[in-house]
């Protein structure tokens, strides 16, 4: 079944629009079975594979025309108690990564989270931040990435708080290990400054490595921390060179013996490779 494909209700509930009867409308206008883009199957709203949501998007609607389209819907989905496939596209339309396919201009990706900021239960989400985060690192933005990325965090304590349970905080901490390195990578940082951000990446990274049920994520996270230092090991100071590279060495060597946890498959690929690249390819 086409991923794309979808019932006429959960489409209507997430959008508050009855789908079904546009896209009848559409075929009536164009004469039956005309309109091939996006079709109406008895219950079911079909899309054509071959065309793919991705290339309808970009060539037929503007960034704004897309922005504006997609706040509206996660505001109705925030409102609401989501089924299974209601979470799934909320936390999809959620993520910078798909939006950064279909949609280019900054202004309409800050107006984007600009928008979902204002809606409160989106707004106490840590993932949220962590996303308009990822948004900026984009941009080249470093210094609002880290502010964005700390609300996340301030968010996470708040679910603690009136939750009272723990808030599971590997998203976060994996990012913002991420973060130090594409910022060490890519900025001037240097001296005392840049050994902090080695040993709190590393530290970061071995710590979600160490939790039950690991992904590939802390593996590719590792690969960064040694692209950051091949780049930048000379804006060390020269005492902290072989210190750190011994933090490397070390949570590489453990990140080799984790990989045997992963689960075949996706994760276990994407470890690998990640791995081979850092110079600690797995015995396997």
């Amino acid at each position: 079944m086409n991923p794309l494909n979808r019932f006429v209700q959960q489409s209507r509930d997430a959008m508050k629009l009855d789908f079904g009867a546009i896209i009848d409308g559409l075929n009536r206008r164009h004469g039956n079975d005309k309109f091939r883009l996006v079709r109406r199957n008895g219950a079911m709203i079909e899309t054509v594979p071959s065309i793919g949501a991705l290339n309808i998007l970009k060539y037929l609607f503007t960034d704004a025309e897309i922005v504006n389209t997609i706040w509206p819907l996660l505001h109705n989905l925030a409102a609401i108690y989501r089924n299974p496939f209601q979470q799934h596209i909320f936390s999809q339309l959620m993520r910078f990564s798909i939006l950064e396919k279909v949609v280019s201009d900054r202004r309409e990706i800050d107006q984007f989270f600009e928008h979902n900021k204002q809606h409160e239960k989106i707004r106490r989400m840590p993932l949220f931040w962590l996303q308009w985060h990822m948004a900026k690192c984009s941009s080249g933005d470093f210094l609002a990435a880290e502010n964005l990325l700390e609300q996340g965090y301030t968010e996470a304590r708040n679910l603690e708080s009136t939750a009272r349970k723990k808030f599971d905080r590997r998203q976060l901490d994996d990012r913002r290990a991420k973060f130090l390195m594409l910022r060490a990578a890519t900025t001037l940082r240097e001296g005392a400054d840049l050994f902090r951000d080695f040993k709190e990446a590393c530290e970061l990274t071995e710590k979600v490595l160490r939790q039950d049920d690991p992904q590939h994520y802390p593996f590719e996270t590792l690969k960064g921390i040694v692209h950051a230092f091949n780049e930048r090991s000379h804006r060390l100071l020269d005492v902290h060179r072989p210190i750190v590279e011994q933090w490397i060495d070390t949570l590489g060597n453990y990140a080799r013996r984790r990989f045997g946890m992963l689960p075949r498959g996706y994760q276990t690929g994407a470890a690998r490779a990640a791995l081979q690249e850092s110079g600690f390819p797995p015995a396997d």
